[in-house]
């Protein structure tokens, strides 16, 4: 915004702002430099919820801060780091996950159909012993 706009826009504001200045001039220059540390602000504002955003994986709460206007508060620091936790919780588990996967991947059945391991054994025997099957007694 110009600093004409701005005074026509903000005539009382202009007025102040008009009286502590020598003229026009340094009143224009005074104007020009809160107009941009009001840009910076705002961007800096910006970034630091579109950082904490993409680093927490909480960009749904990132884009509503921006647009609500609303700094980083203790509020909102609270639930970039709920959803940091819960991003690294979702990977552990992940990554759990797919290393169980991995192991039942690389699981074979036995080489022959009919062939039993010593678990399938042990069962046979002791379900043999319990039916009093081939036991001496």
């Amino acid at each position: 915004m110009h600093f004409s706009q701005w005074k026509t826009e903000n005539p009382e504001l202009a007025t102040q702002l008009r009286n502590g200045c020598s003229d026009e001039q340094e009143a224009n220059a005074l104007y020009q430099r809160i107009h941009a540390a009001g840009i910076a602000d705002e961007h800096e504002r910006v970034t630091a919820h579109l950082e904490l955003g993409e680093q927490t994986g909480a960009m749904t709460i990132a884009a509503a801060a921006v647009r609500s206007g609303e700094g980083v508060t203790v509020g909102l620091q609270k639930q970039y780091i709920a959803a940091a936790m819960n991003r690294a919780d979702r990977s552990r588990r992940q990554a759990e996950s797919d290393e169980a996967g991995a192991i039942v991947d690389r699981a074979s059945a036995p080489a022959n159909e009919g062939a039993q391991d010593m678990g399938d054994r042990v069962w046979a025997l002791m379900d043999a012993k319990r039916k009093g099957v081939g036991t001496h007694g």
